[in-house]
């Protein structure tokens, strides 16, 4: 009998033992507020056991001029946007009358820049097979895409247009169903998401460098053809980076920038934008907290509290006083 009392009391103490080392997840809280695509943690937790970490490519607006507007979250309303602001996954951007923006995919270094009266979202920001990969959707207007790297996809109601090296624009009118695609250098290509002959793979037409296609609101693609005039105008007025995106010296049927090009009121030439260099730094997006000092200092949807990752002091529990 006593053999039987020690036993059992042995396996109580062990299930004792077993549950003061685990604690329950109850007892276990962080003192961290959650990081949202939008916010930078100010403070560093480099001696933490724990390093969290930012997603590996991230969307920032770098440039604005004049009405744009984001929506971080679907249902939420438009809001202003301000430079240095991230666009999370399934975020939208849309640019009013005589507006631009401009976003940077980091931090390999992609320019997306808008034109007026766009709206797109932003469908996927990720890393496939150790490239970055990125998909756009575009509600209406015109988007130019330098792509430093990887493969980017712009979808549109009519079709999909992807670049894998290096400029592409695309403009889509949502009334007429048409969408525009230039490849002003690289290798793009245009699908209206038909296979009409039943092989099983989608349709595509291949661009090439100074290639030019359209889509109707039939399905059917208009004759490939040289990039217009009126087209490579924008095009070198648009994006001062331009030259910068060719493998190699530019061709001679690239026009120069035009010093007078102003397509509306109030238009600021886009190398007069400033934006922050620390945009680019890659140690940031990969290790958020690798410094003291954040790297943005002016975050704008950052909540007045700021975030801490200092674990609370242990509170003082009074002793029991031993039973005589």
């Amino acid at each position: 009998m006593k053999k039987n009392i020690t036993f059992l009391l042995l396996c109580a103490l062990l299930i004792s033992a077993c549950s003061s080392a685990s604690p329950s997840a109850d007892a276990v809280q962080s003192t961290s507020a959650p990081l949202g695509n939008n916010q930078v943690n100010p403070q560093s937790t480099a001696d933490s056991s724990v390093n969290q970490q930012a997603p590996a490519r991230r969307a920032a607006i770098t440039e604005i001029q004049n009405d744009v507007q984001v929506i971080l979250n679907a249902g939420e309303n438009p809001t202003t946007a301000e430079i240095g602001l991230f666009v999370p996954v399934g975020g939208t951007v849309q640019t009013g009358n005589d507006s631009r923006a401009r976003l940077d995919l980091l931090p390999e270094g992609t320019i997306v820049r808008v034109g007026s009266n766009s709206t797109f979202i932003v469908t996927s920001v990720e890393i496939v097979d150790g490239k970055p990969k990125t998909t756009l959707s575009l509600l209406a207007g015109k988007i130019w895409v330098l792509l430093a790297g990887g493969e980017l996809a712009v979808e549109t109601e009519s079709g999909v247009a992807s670049v894998r090296g290096s400029l592409l624009s695309v403009e889509y009118d949502p009334e007429t169903d048409e969408f525009n695609v230039s490849c002003l250098e690289g290798h793009c290509g245009v699908s209206d998401g038909d296979d009409e002959d039943g092989d099983g793979v989608e349709d595509e037409v291949d661009l090439t460098e100074g290639e030019y296609v359209s889509v109707g609101d039939d399905g059917d693609y208009s004759e490939v053809e040289d990039i217009p005039e009126d087209e490579l105008e924008e095009w070198v007025n648009e994006n001062p980076e331009y030259d910068e995106f060719f493998d190699g010296e530019v061709p001679d049927w690239v026009p120069e920038p035009d010093d007078d090009y102003e397509p509306f009121d109030g238009w600021t030439d886009p190398d007069e934008f400033i934006y922050p260099d620390e945009l680019y730094d890659p140690e940031y997006y990969y290790d958020p907290y690798a410094t003291e000092e954040p790297y943005i200092t002016e975050e704008p949807y950052a909540t007045e509290e700021p975030y801490t990752t200092e674990e609370p002091a242990p509170t003082d529990e009074p002793e029991p006083e031993a039973t005589p």
